[in-house]
């Protein structure tokens, strides 16, 4: 397994729970966040927040794990 995948597939992991973990802040304070909820209300906003974080944490993990290749240029 490579060391730098392992770093950065936890860090991405650990960015990706912490923001699931503050998802009402994204909402409420950023201008993306505000825009989502205009857009898709927000039920559906944060469903779609979440969604999207769930999916980056697997990705981390897997990085992680090695069952996802880094892209080598």
């Amino acid at each position: 397994m490579n060391r730098q995948a392992l770093v950065i597939g936890l860090g991405t992991a650990l960015i990706a729970a912490y923001g699931s973990w503050h998802w009402r802040w994204f909402l409420e304070q950023t201008p993306k966040g505000r825009t989502l909820v205009e857009i898709l209300g927000w039920q559906k906003a944060r469903i779609a927040l979440q969604f999207l974080l769930l999916v980056v944490f697997v990705f981390g993990i897997g990085l992680a794990g090695g069952w996802i290749s880094p892209v080598r240029w």
